[in-house]
C-alpha cells in the first residue's frame, strides 16, 4: 500500500473570515455549510485528503 501525504491547505485571514461566516451563517444554505466545514477542518489537519 502505498504512503500517503501529508497535503496542508493555508488560507488567508479574509478567507478564513469568509468561510467562518458562510459555517456559522443562519441563512446559508446547506452545502455552502458542509463545504466550508469540511475546508476549515483541512486547513487544521482534522481530516484526510479524500473527504476533501
Amino acid at each position: 500500500m502505498a504512503k500517503r501525504e501529508k497535503h496542508m491547505v493555508a488560507f488567508t485571514e479574509k478567507q478564513k473570515q469568509i468561510l467562518e461566516s458562510l459555517r456559522n451563517g443562519s441563512h446559508s444554505p446547506l452545502h455552502l455549510i458542509q463545504r466550508s466545514t469540511i475546508l476549515l477542518s483541512f486547513g487544521e489537519r482534522r481530516t484526510e485528503r479524500n473527504t476533501a
